[in-house]
């Protein structure tokens, strides 16, 4: 009896368990369940309106765990996933791990070639990453078909040309092109260790054909023929040409590549404009011999002619690592550390920093200059610094770059003084930049996790680059000057050159881009992701999509007539300057009335102080040449970034004033949206 008295105890006690689990399910969950509906409502994710911040997401992640693929982050991709990132994000961590774990895909199984395939000559589709099965097998039969297809490719001339990176500030559709970007492409020689291997040691990418556009545009193109193996076992070349300004091929010199590059950017640095020139690619594939011989090039033409004792000359090397950034000439004795307050030489003592002053200047703190008074100097000064460089051995170089190295020439008269008005002069600047060798997922599998950071750094400051040139090269555009963000804060190396992607630098700039490749269908993989990061980064000049009203305001298409006028009434305005003398006569007709405002719009600061200074000598003529050229500059930089209407219109004042208007209405109703729906939470909150 007592224990049926238990049993039903224990059965009544269960049940009751049952009917407060049940009850617990009914009512708790649903209300956890609202509040996090509600939480993911008041908290929500990345949407529409947040395009550049996932692209900077997606950038981050490919450099990550899959660095080859971070070239597929285009316009084109983010306008066909736009509204679905969140999906894509998610295939993506799927497919290649979550961030910083990257999954290393296992190779593909090896296809057997078939014993009777015939050579079948080649396709058209764009080349694919990692090795080919079966070429090395078939590595005969690919020479001849590489040799059929090339046949016909004229041999690039090497004949001088009118350099593009002087002719591209002429040719925008939007004014005066303050800030150009040329790109290139050097495919380096078979090296002697190479030659007799076999297998996939033999070439598959060669300059192509050079073509003109209608509007007088030249391109030259670099081949890239891929060798595969199909399904039946038939050897076939795949197809894929990219453009750029410059092709060299492997038997271009360094002094050719001088000549069409590096000299343009000498010269601009002794007018006192800005140069920059740096190379990408893979290591081993030729970056730093080429930048070398710039360098030669550029130091030569520095101290060639008999004005060169009369400019000063000061150098700078310092390398760069992720966020870290070395003086490689630190402890040498030189004549001030620039940016520092003793100004007492270079003492090794801190790293170099980099930021911003109050009016926009670039500052380098701890960052020794050196000045050399002879070429046997400065080339005893560069080869200092390039051997304290940091290298490490890789697969493809015993001794491969894994920092960017920066050299800084600062190009100024000398012995400026009171009353030249020299001193004044903005100096030229040249920086020579040897980027680290670029290196993909599958290259740093068996890397220690120090060197695989390193590579994941350096992948970044490389993304970096390329999504500033892209932003600096859309905001040239016509009205895309205030619309586009260049983020050239994201990383030291973009903020260093910030006067190449600043909008409104007021100088002339102009950067050189070349892709380093390797020819042999070893490194195939390797050379075409190298010009598929850097073939979109050009852009044809003087094309526009619609037709531009043309802007009264802007310098650069004043007449001749127009622009003495503005320089003689600018120059007749009294300067509000402390101290400031009263304005002097002036004949402005005199010094520029053979110019168009284009001309003198490209006048270098140096020359245009000159013309000044010859009919208004001393002080008061530097005083005078600072002004008008500041204004001048203003005007220019004011009709890069004045704002127009989708169809090349300009926007006047009465408009922007409206938009901003209709934009602030915009804004409070959201704010209205928001606040009803905080309330609506509240109340929902209230029940539970």
């Amino acid at each position: 009896m007592a224990r049926e008295k238990l049993h039903s105890a224990l059965l009544l006690l269960l049940l009751v368990f049952f009917l407060l689990l049940l009850l617990f399910l009914l009512l708790i969950l649903p209300t956890q369940t609202l509040r996090l509906e509600s939480l993911q409502m008041a908290s929500p994710p990345l949407g529409d309106d947040d395009r550049e911040q996932w692209r900077s997401k997606l950038l981050e992640y490919y450099s990550s765990n899959a660095p080859a693929k971070a070239v597929m982050v285009t316009d084109a991709m983010m306008d066909k996933w736009a509204g679905k990132y969140e999906e894509l994000y998610a295939n993506m961590v799927e497919k290649y791990g979550p961030l910083g774990s990257p999954i290393v895909p296992k190779p593909a199984p090896k296809a057997r070639p078939a014993a009777t395939a015939d050579p079948a000559g080649y396709g058209k589709q764009p080349a694919a990453g990692g090795k080919q099965s079966g070429v090395a097998e078939f590595r005969d039969e690919f020479v001849k078909l590489v040799a059929v297809a090339t046949a016909a490719i004229p041999t690039r001339s090497s004949e001088a040309a009118p350099s593009l990176v002087d002719a591209k500030s002429n040719y925008s559709a939007n004014g005066l092109e303050t800030s150009t970007f040329t790109l290139c492409t050097r495919i380096r020689p078979t090296l002697p260790h190479e030659e007799g291997r076999g297998g996939e040691y033999f070439t598959c990418i060669v300059p192509g054909e050079s073509s003109t556009s209608a509007g007088g545009e030249r391109t030259e193109a670099a081949l890239v023929l891929t060798p595969k193996v199909s399904m039946t076992g038939a050897p076939k070349l795949e197809k894929t040409s990219f453009a750029f300004d410059y092709t060299f091929g492997p038997d271009s010199t360094n002094d050719e590549v001088y000549a069409a590059i590096g000299a343009p950017l000498a010269r601009r640095a002794l007018a006192g404009s800005v140069g920059v020139v740096f190379a990408y690619g893979q290591t081993g594939s030729g970056k730093t011999h080429t930048m070398n011989g710039l360098l030669d090039g550029i130091i030569g033409d520095l101290y060639a002619d008999a004005t060169a004792e009369q400019r000063q000359i000061k150098f700078s090397y310092l390398e760069v690592q992720g966020e870290s950034i070395n003086d490689c000439l630190a402890d040498l004795q030189a004549g001030g550390s620039k940016g520092s307050a003793a100004g007492k030489g270079a003492t090794g003592v801190g790293a170099v920093k980099i930021g911003e002053a109050l009016d926009g200047r670039v500052m380098t703190r701890n960052l020794s200059e050196h000045v050399a008074g002879s070429r046997a100097e400065l080339v005893a000064l560069v080869g200092v610094a390039q051997s304290r460089r940091r290298t490490e051995a890789t697969e493809k170089n015993d001794t491969s770059s894994r920092s960017h190295g920066v050299a800084i020439l600062e190009v100024g008269p000398l012995g400026s003084g009171s009353g030249s008005g020299l001193g004044d002069l903005s100096p030229g600047r040249l920086y020579i930049i040897d980027l680290a060798g670029s290196e993909r997922a599958a290259d740093s599998k068996e890397h220690s996790k120090a060197r695989m950071e390193e590579t994941k750094a350096i992948n970044l400051s490389l993304m970096s680059l390329k999504e500033c040139i892209r932003a600096r090269t859309m905001a040239s555009r016509p009205g895309g000057g205030l619309s586009v963000h260049v983020p050239y804060r994201r990383s030291k190396l973009t903020l260093l050159m910030k006067d190449v992607f600043d909008i409104g630098c007021a100088r002339l700039c102009a950067t050189v881009v070349i892709a380093a490749v390797s020819p042999l269908a070893q490194d195939v993989a390797h050379s075409t992701n190298t010009l598929q990061y850097a073939a979109p980064l050009r852009v044809a000049v003087g094309v526009s999509q619609v037709p531009i009203e043309l802007d009264p305001r802007d310098p650069v298409l004043w007449t001749q007539e127009q622009m003495c006028s503005w320089l003689s009434e600018t120059a007749a305005i009294a300067s509000d300057e402390p101290g400031s003398e009263e304005p002097v006569p002036f004949d402005a007709q005199a010094l520029f009335g053979l110019m168009s405002g284009m001309q003198v719009c490209l006048l270098a600061e140096s020359e245009f102080h000159k013309r000044v200074q010859s009919q208004v000598p001393g002080a008061a003529g530097g005083g005078l040449a600072k002004r008008l050229y500041a204004a001048l500059w203003m005007l220019i930089v004011d009709a890069k970034t004045r704002k127009r209407s989708p169809n090349g219109r300009l926007i006047t004042e009465a408009e922007e004033t409206a938009a901003k208007e209709a934009s602030e209405v915009e804004r409070a109703e959201k704010q209205e949206l928001w606040k009803d729906r905080e309330k609506q939470l509240a109340t929902e909150r209230s029940f539970n």
